[in-house]
């Protein structure tokens, strides 16, 4: 399974995701940088379980929103948008 993270403000910006589980966050070591104020050091965590691709809130103050609504923990699928802070995210799976 291929995914990507494309910001939607600029397109030319995608995060390629290798391994799972994957960290998006301001903090050096995440898997996915960010580089907006408004988004934690480790803001979520993307990972696979039983098949599926969620993501998971790691306790933001922000919190992480999928298509438009705040979710701890949801279930990801190809064209969904990710919201961090003030950064907007399309899913991409194939």
């Amino acid at each position: 399974m291929g995914i990507a993270l494309v910001n939607s403000a600029c397109p030319d910006q995608k995060f390629v995701i290798n391994k799972l589980p994957a960290s998006v966050g301001r903090q050096p070591r995440a898997a996915v940088r960010l580089e907006d104020r408004r988004v934690s050091q480790f803001q979520c965590l993307i990972d696979a379980q039983d098949g599926e691709l969620m993501v998971m809130d790691l306790g933001s103050v922000s919190g992480t929103f999928v298509n438009g609504v705040r979710r701890a923990l949801a279930m990801l699928i190809d064209g969904d948008r990710l919201t961090v802070g003030g950064t907007d995210l399309v899913v991409r799976i194939s």
